[in-house]
């Protein structure tokens, strides 16, 4: 087992702490498209339609495989952002997402969230440099921070003010 794939198993265990109702049907796998990275894979057999609950803090809902279906489905997320793969919501205005080849958030593997009504590029926002941080912060309470900081066009500096 490499050091990656240790720290997303140490992850999700921690994300299944915070975790009422776990689902281990590892059949959901097969819903994800033929782009999906490993360690998506492995976060969604493990976590398919949970809702991560920490105390005091938002939850997050990973989602099942009809969720994941619709949200694929909707129109202009796939031409917005083609290498986007959307896997949680945070029960709010927005969806969590991986990007599967570094063209949105300029790092492969990275978690993204965007606002369901202005999903593209430069609305998105940074949340985690993997699946395993993005895990790790959910559990503990801090993935909204993250949620809350400068789009990717404010960090640019082609917007200047939000």
């Amino acid at each position: 087992m490499n050091a990656t794939e240790s720290s997303l198993d140490a992850a999700i265990r921690t994300a299944l702490r915070q975790v009422m109702h776990p689902n281990r049907d590892p059949a959901v796998v097969d819903t994800l498209p033929p782009n999906a990275p490993t360690d998506l894979r492995t976060v969604f057999a493990a976590l398919a339609g949970t809702t991560i609950e920490p105390d005091d803090a938002q939850p997050i809902d990973i989602f099942d495989v009809d969720e994941m279906r619709d949200v694929r489905g909707q129109t202009g997320y796939a031409e917005a952002l083609p290498s986007a793969i959307f896997f949680a919501s945070d029960g709010g205005d927005g969806w969590f997402y991986v990007d599967t080849d570094g063209s949105i958030g300029g790092t492969a593997g990275a978690v993204l969230w965007g606002d369901r009504c202005a999903m593209r590029r430069e609305t998105s926002v940074r949340v985690a440099p993997d699946l395993a941080g993005f895990l790790v912060a959910a559990a503990n309470g801090k993935a909204y921070p993250n949620v809350d900081a400068p789009s990717i066009a404010h960090e640019s500096g082609s917007i200047t003010s939000r």
